[in-house]
């Protein structure tokens, strides 16, 4: 075999050098830091060999006391270690198992962010003491938005017939459709909080959407934060309420708004009706809070209009009213807030459920849903910030206003007396 010239020589060394070079640039970018690695196999071992820490936070985990120790972030879990004598603590969760990120703080001070997990069986988890809490976040939330996306992008389109859905559905005293007579000149509610197009006849969104075989309904729910969901089976309504009617309950957040606890209790009735001609769907939500503030003397009613295009699309109308059945000096406050959040989780809602339908037809999906409270930009949440401070200190003004009044009545019926 023939000695390689000058020329390849140089050409082999060059390469050599070369791979060299691409190995220890690998290696460089496999590791953001080789300590940290090497603490994370110690106090992990059960992790795979292929994470690697990306970064690490110092913090508290919530628990009877807060246990201070270390957050560690690889490319699919969280690890937290904390070594305080009997306080010795370890947890580690996949990231995909991620349901929410829902900032808070402890005592109402300490910043943080509680975890809920989609196996509602899984307690959510507090970590607070954070000297940059929202690093924390922007990082969980990138790595949680990537596994998503790695989801999805094996996630199939299902098979669509028409036939076979109805073929499916249970009926309901030997009727499939909740078919009456829809008065024509019925109208919706006086506030219209939305409006769009989806790509389904009305009968389609009935069998799709709110038949009794639909997974529609509890999954929206669960988008939306909701547990300890219960669905009845519909049934048909009274001389009143004509089509069928069905009732739910279930465990809604309330993510931070003032004056309100963590979550609250909801009871929802629903009835449904097909108008037997035009073939227009009526959906009337009639929803109630228990553990709100006043939740209990009033209704959000919300009515839903899906109205047949003639080319396979229908148009979905949404309005709705807040209706007080006991008086309190709060009820224009609770009546505004209502309808401006309601406004912002309908069009929510109407995105979920255009992806929802376009997946069940197998055709182009348009924009996903984004998780909940990732609409808003940083603007907006401060936005949101000022006029929840702003309502807060009204409802304390009024509240105020009205004590000093009783007790200058009181006043004066003890002065009375006294003459």
């Amino acid at each position: 075999m023939a000695a390689p010239e000058q020329g390849e020589e140089d050409e082999l060394e060059m390469l050599g050098r070369l791979k060299r070079e691409n190995a220890e640039l690998q290696h460089t970018l496999s590791f953001r830091n080789e300590d940290e690695d090497k603490e994370l196999r110690k106090l992990f071992p059960e992790l795979p060999d292929s994470e690697h820490v990306i970064d690490y936070f110092a913090c508290a985990l919530s628990s009877k006391i807060l246990l201070q120790g270390w957050m560690y972030v690889t490319q699919n879990y969280i690890c937290f270690s904390c070594n305080l004598f009997v306080f010795a603590e370890k947890r580690h969760f996949e990231i995909k198992d991620i349901k929410r990120l829902i900032k808070s703080r402890h005592a109402g001070m300490n910043p943080g962010f509680c975890i809920t997990f989609v196996d509602p069986a899984i307690p959510k988890v507090g970590f607070f003491s954070f000297f940059d809490r929202d690093k924390v976040l922007t990082l969980l939330s990138r790595l949680q938005k990537a596994k998503n996306a790695e989801d999805d992008d094996g996630e199939e389109q299902e098979d669509y017939v028409y036939e076979d859905v109805v073929a499916s559905m249970e009926s309901v005293d030997g009727a499939a459709f909740p078919e009456t007579k829809i008065p024509a000149d019925e109208s919706g509610f006086k506030n219209l909080v939305h409006d769009c197009e989806l790509p389904l006849t009305p009968r389609e969104a009935f069998a799709l959407m709110y038949s009794d075989k639909s997974e529609f309904m509890k999954k929206q729910k669960e988008y939306d934060g909701c547990s300890e969901l219960s669905i009845s089976p519909w049934s048909t309504a009274d001389d009143k309420r004509p089509g069928w009617v069905r009732e739910l309950t279930f465990r809604y957040p309330l993510d931070g708004i003032p004056m309100c606890p963590p979550s609250t209790m909801v009871h929802e009735v629903q009835q449904i009706r097909l108008d037997e001609e035009s073939d227009e769907l009526v959906v009337v939500w009639m929803v109630q809070s228990q553990d709100v503030p006043y939740g209990t003397y009033f209704t959000v009613d919300t009515k839903q209009r899906f109205k047949p295009h003639g080319d396979g699309h229908c148009t979905l109308n949404i309005s709705m009213e807040v209706s007080f059945s006991k008086s309190t000096f709060l009820e224009g406050k609770i009546r505004s807030n209502t309808i401006s959040m309601e406004s912002d989780r309908w069009k929510g809602w109407c995105d979920y459920a255009r992806d929802f339908v376009e997946k069940k037809k197998g055709l182009k999906r348009t924009n996903k849903p984004l998780p909940k409270g990732g609409k808003k930009d940083g603007k907006d949440k401060e936005k949101k910030k000022a006029e929840d401070v702003r309502n807060v200190v009204a409802v304390l003004s009024t509240a105020l206003l009205a004590l000093m009044m009783v007790l200058l009545v009181e006043f004066k019926m003890q002065a009375l007396e006294a003459l």
